[in-house]
């Protein structure tokens, strides 16, 4: 069955004001294209095995027996997880991207367009192939603003649940926390939002929209351009939905706010059909002019397409499937410490429901703590010093013996800005 209700609330509200095409801009009033990118050069050291080295978001129990890739067709001795140390340096997060601002003419409403990839796409299974990269596209939207205050934003573009992520250079193309009690992800979304300005700098924001519905469980096969068989979030026929309230402002020159979100969907997991749902409080805001506070706290099932659960979302048992429920959430205090240097400081944590767990989820409990300095040596020059510290229990089932894997982890970046 198709679903018309989200592509008509749409269509009402095009039609509500008048059409952007009615009027046509002079010729000299052409749109403006900006080229912008952040160029990051990282260099990292980890005292134990971490899941993605570069960009970790959990360790490996610390007992778990690991076995390396095999050299020239020999393979080397298996390896305890807790025993191994990496130094690993990529330049996979540096960012390129425009932006399309088109002037309104005559027109209610002011288009702009936005294109960004980063370099932390596949890697090709060739010899040398973790240093040789491939672009992976960020964001890809189109935004119509009306001059009642509506807008309309149709691409791929971050989800409205759970919006606010932590400050680090060192996870720049993955959020930090992820997995650790910060929700993301961005996907191919239609949505309309509505900024109600109050007094000063205060405003009102609401935004809903339909999302292209992707479980974090499925995988595609590697290369290919098509699935042979359609995903669990797009075979269940429906998209997602998310809404978010907040309260915008401004304060001693940072943005505030603070938010309530939820995301509701379905997945099509033979012989079952599983909802996806949380709610999510996040907020922003500062104490004084030096001071500033982030976080969200959240809760919900079958949230692996967003990283939570710790990247864990539904458990098989007898031949059918069931949500696993989570709960976490992460703060962050930053310090400005002069014009030129700021540090940042926080803690989160994800913790999935341990009557989920089988032999294959065995995630019970992932905490991250960080802190990080960045310098700006130059206006467009920034350099980054962080450590982070992950504490990760393991669990084959709900009262199986808990195996620890923890992990320190440091990592400097050097990062242009243009």
């Amino acid at each position: 069955m198709i679903h018309f209700t989200p592509l008509l609330a749409i269509a009402a509200l095009l039609s509500a004001a008048p059409a952007f095409g009615q009027a046509t801009a002079p010729p000299d009033d052409k749109p403006t294209i900006t080229i912008y990118g952040t160029v990051v050069a990282n260099g990292s050291s980890a005292g134990s095995q971490l899941f993605i080295a570069d960009i970790p978001g959990w360790a490996l129990a610390e007992n778990q027996r690991l076995t390396p890739p095999a050299i020239g067709g020999q393979q080397p001795t298996g390896f305890d997880a807790g025993s191994a140390t990496l130094f690993d340096a990529t330049a996979r997060q540096t960012r390129l991207g425009l932006r399309v601002a088109a002037p309104a003419g005559k027109s209610p409403w002011t288009p702009s367009g936005q294109i960004e990839v980063d370099f932390f796409g596949a890697r090709p299974a060739s010899s040398q192939g973790t240093v040789f990269n491939q672009p992976r596209l960020r964001l890809a939207l189109i935004n119509l603003k009306h001059t009642s205050g509506w807008s309309f934003l149709a691409g791929q573009d971050w989800v409205i649940f759970a919006p606010t992520n932590p400050t680090s250079f060192a996870h720049y193309a993955v959020p930090l926390a992820a997995s650790g009690g910060n929700p993301w992800m961005r996907l191919p979304q239609f949505r309309i939002e509505k900024l109600t300005k109050l007094s000063g700098s205060k405003g009102v924001l609401i935004q809903a929209g339909v999302l292209r519905p992707v479980s974090g469980g499925d995988s595609p096969a590697a290369g290919s351009l098509a699935d042979a068989v359609e995903l669990s979030g797009e075979r269940s026929g429906r998209p997602f939905v998310q809404g978010r309230v907040a309260m915008t402002g401004a304060a001693h020159g940072r943005a505030q706010s603070i938010g309530v979100s939820g995301h509701f969907g379905k997945e099509k997991a033979e012989p079952d059909t599983l909802n996806t749902w949380g709610v999510a409080l996040d907020g922003a805001v500062s104490i004084g002019s030096r001071i500033g506070l982030s976080g969200e706290l959240w809760s919900g099932e079958n949230l692996d397409t967003f990283q939570a659960g710790i990247s864990q979302g539904v458990s098989l048992r007898q031949g059918h499937f069931s949500t696993v429920a989570a709960k976490g959430g992460w703060i962050q205090g930053s310090i400005t410490l002069s014009p030129s240097a700021s540090i940042n400081a926080g803690t989160g944590v994800d913790d999935p429901d341990d009557a989920a767990l089988n032999g294959t989820l065995t995630r019970a409990k992932n905490q991250v703590t960080w802190i990080n300095l960045m310098v700006r040596a130059h206006t467009s020059v920034t350099v980054a010093f962080e450590y982070n510290y992950f504490d990760t229990t393991h669990r084959t089932a709900a009262r199986a013996d808990a195996h620890r894997g923890t992990g320190h982890y440091g990592n400097v970046a050097v990062v242009l800005s243009f």
